[in-house]
């Protein structure tokens, strides 16, 4: 199974929506914050009990997501063959707010802690700190090649 991290800011939150008898499914649409020009946004899928606790996002939310990566292929009437990424989500982190306490459809106490996240603080504190993010730089270092 492979994985993935990012930092995202949340951009949409869907409805939960009843699949199976056994199977829950939300979508969270998230931007990811990077250094570079270009935007990747990802739908960020919460099953189950993961489902519950996402819905509860808010658009604007700064969140750490650690992923699962599932892929397959799909061939379509006319032998097209498309092929699908899909993350689901597995653990996460609110920056800067606390994660929900309570499952709201059980009102049993979750727990989603996210990885360990000091592989992202020297690289947060300088992708909050640009200007198109509403901060400053907070680097002394001279651009000036001479």
């Amino acid at each position: 199974m492979a994985t993935t991290s990012f930092i995202g800011l949340v951009k949409e939150v869907g409805q939960i929506e009843q699949k199976t008898e056994k199977l829950e499914k939300v979508s969270v649409i998230v931007e990811e914050i990077s250094t570079s020009q270009w935007k990747n946004t990802y739908d960020v899928q919460g099953l189950n009990q993961m489902a519950h606790a996402l819905v509860n996002l808010t658009p604007g939310s700064r969140v750490n997501f650690e992923c699962e990566v599932t892929g397959r292929p799909w061939t379509s009437r006319t032998g097209d063959t498309l092929y699908f990424t899909n993350l689901k989500a597995i653990k996460y982190k609110i920056m800067g707010q606390a994660a929900p306490q309570k499952d709201p459809a059980s009102n049993e106490p979750v727990d989603f802690p996210g990885p360990e996240y000091e592989q992202y603080e020297a690289q947060k504190d300088d992708i909050w700190n640009k200007p198109e993010y509403g901060g400053t730089p907070t680097t002394d270092e001279d651009d000036l090649p001479f």
